[in-house]
């Protein structure tokens, strides 16, 4: 019996390490068609914590980044590699900052987006983003990408070799990109986050972003406003639909968006995401999984992962289920199970329409 019961509502991505390939010139990313509105870039030059972009291109205002320094950090790196060992030299030309861990350790980057918020007749943006950040990957982990209280939605996420370093290893290009629903404001807040167990050093960071506004109103977490008004369920005075996101309508510890994406329903404490059972007939035979759902919010199919390791799991998806018309939800795995001990997740993506 593997008997690990776990659900999960929404994917977490990770960057792994990359082995680098072989070469010296920095691999030259393609801007993405989109991006002729805003965009801005940082090499990291000086050991400032509050460093300015050393490339902007935005009418709507100018960027503010912060540094924020974890556990174990060495702050930031000179990059001239004539200097004694150890250093990380990065890119020639410019700096680059360890962050140390996370959670502290993180670039906060606050970056303006449009300039119609505030106007009566404004309802929302949706926001294209595309996100590049070049960093270190010998004996440290790649950065993570966080948008604060926003479902980074439509994401796509790839590493690419960026350039041999003149000491050591490699530094590799993380690009995400991904779109943003129920933009309130005319500013967005960035976070890259260091690795929460290596740790993580930055070279460079490169923010295309486009806010067009919407007629169909999303919240940040991507829930259709009319989704909370079929289930009773409005703003209350002083607040917009995306404070809806994070309440918790019938206080069963899933968070109204977590039941839109799971499709359960939120004023009903018993329709919750869960696996109910988990087994497997003997060692050598395919798993077999049944949980609670719904088909009442997102239609995307639940995502079935598995893993063998829960200190630092590599999630690998074995298969999907489409939604049915009833909670209960069955899915039989093809593969044996070789491993004494693996462990499985039910993961329930959003449905949201994705920008061409």
């Amino acid at each position: 019996m593997h008997n690990i019961n776990r659900a999960v509502w929404v994917s977490v991505v990770a960057c792994a390490v990359l082995v680098a390939a072989s070469g010296t010139a920095k691999t030259v990313l393609e801007t993405p068609p989109w991006a002729r509105v805003v965009s801005h870039t940082y090499r990291f030059a000086t050991d400032s914590t509050t460093p300015e972009a050393d490339e902007s291109l935005n009418a709507f205002g100018t960027p503010t980044a912060r540094i924020n320094l974890g556990p174990y950090y060495n702050g930031w790196q000179n990059p001239d590699p004539t200097l004694p060992i150890p250093q990380t030299s990065g890119k020639p030309g410019s700096g680059a900052w360890d962050l140390g861990a996370g959670p502290t350790g993180e670039i906060r980057i606050a970056v303006p987006v449009g300039d119609r918020a505030l106007a009566e007749d404004f309802t929302a943006y949706r926001v294209r983003l595309s996100v590049t950040v070049t960093a270190y990957g010998k004996m440290v982990a790649m950065p993570g990408l966080e948008v604060p209280q926003h479902a980074l939605n439509c994401l796509s996420y790839e590493i690419k070799h960026a350039f041999d370093d003149p000491l050591l290893g490699a530094w590799s290009n993380c690009v995400w990109n991904a779109s943003l629903s129920g933009v309130m404001t005319n500013e967005i807040t960035l976070v890259i986050t260091a690795d929460q167990h290596w740790g993580s050093i930055i070279d460079e960071v490169e923010i295309f972003a486009l806010a067009e506004e919407v007629d169909r109103l999303y919240t940040a977490m991507g829930v259709p406003v009319e989704w909370y008004q079929q289930h009773g369920l409005e703003q209350e005075e002083g607040q917009n639909w995306n404070d809806l996101d994070f309440g918790d309508a019938d206080d069963d510890g899933a968070l109204n968006w977590q039941e839109y994406y799971a499709g359960t329903d939120p004023t009903n404490a018993q329709s919750r995401l869960r696996i109910t059972k988990i087994e497997a007939a003997s060692p050598l035979e395919p798993a077999r999984l049944e949980w609670l759902g719904g088909n009442t919010g997102s239609q995307a199919p639940y995502i079935i992962e598995s893993a063998t390791d829960l200190w630092e799991p590599e999630w690998e998806p074995v298969g999907t289920q489409e939604r049915g018309e009833t909670s209960i939800h069955v899915w039989e795995g093809t593969d044996m199970i070789y491993q004494p001990f693996r462990v499985f997740r039910i993961k329930a993506p959003n449905d949201i329409d994705c920008p061409n």
